[in-house]
């Protein structure tokens, strides 16, 4: 009897064994396959992400868009009187004059009306006159010039920042004003007065999203 004993005892132990190794070997495996699908996940994760917004992306999408393209006007006030002069601004009017803009008065003219230069005029976004005083007596007090001035030039993408989905970023960038046309023209001259500068060097923010056609800038603030 005690030699059944001995030979159930030992089964038993073999029994237990075999089943705690089982169990290793099964929770083995389950950690093997809780690694795969980790991996896999990351994969699939990164994949999803879509691809990065570079700062040349950037530009390119800032260059192309119509609001930096946009040029910013300026206005320059010509002051006249009856005599055809006017004290309060000399130095314009000698620029003026000097680029031979401003044409003198048509002698039959009672309101002694000075006559912009045609070529000048066309180029002009809009010109106005102010009389004063009311009446036949009446002569132009000044005249309002408007004109393009400048556009952006870009400088440089100083960084780009995206959110965590990776499906919108913002990008920081550098700008400033290149003077154009008559404005241009009028600071090679000496003029600089209601003109923006050329030197300054601005900051800007671009907001863009990911589609599935890839990166579109939706607003861009100067």
């Amino acid at each position: 009897m005690w030699r059944l004993g001995l030979i159930a005892a030992r089964q038993g132990k073999q029994s237990t064994r075999a089943a705690g190794e089982d169990t290793l070997m099964v929770d083995y495996r389950w950690r093997v396959r809780l690694l795969a699908i980790g991996a896999l996940a990351a994969v699939l994760g990164s994949s999803c992400a879509g691809p990065q917004l570079s700062r040349g992306e950037a530009r390119a999408l800032i260059l192309k868009s119509e609001e930096f393209g946009r040029l910013r006007t300026a206005t320059i006030n010509l002051y006249w009187g009856p005599d055809h002069h006017s004290p309060a601004n000399p130095a314009l009017k000698a620029v003026v004059a000097k680029l031979g803009w401003v044409l003198p008065p048509d002698p039959s003219d009672p309101r002694k009306q000075p006559r912009l230069a045609p070529e000048f005029a066309s180029r002009l976004k809009q010109n106005y006159w102010i009389y004063f005083p009311t009446g036949a007596s009446q002569w132009p007090l000044f005249s309002g010039l408007v004109f393009d001035a400048a556009r952006r030039q870009f400088v440089a993408v100083t960084g780009v920042a995206a959110a965590e989905a990776q499906e919108s970023a913002m990008a920081e960038f550098q700008w400033k004003w290149e003077l154009v046309g008559v404005a241009k023209e009028l600071a090679e001259a000496g003029w600089h007065e209601s003109l923006p500068s050329a030197e300054e060097v601005h900051t800007g923010q671009a907001a863009f999203r990911l589609y599935d056609d890839g990166w579109r800038l939706e607003r861009i603030v100067f």
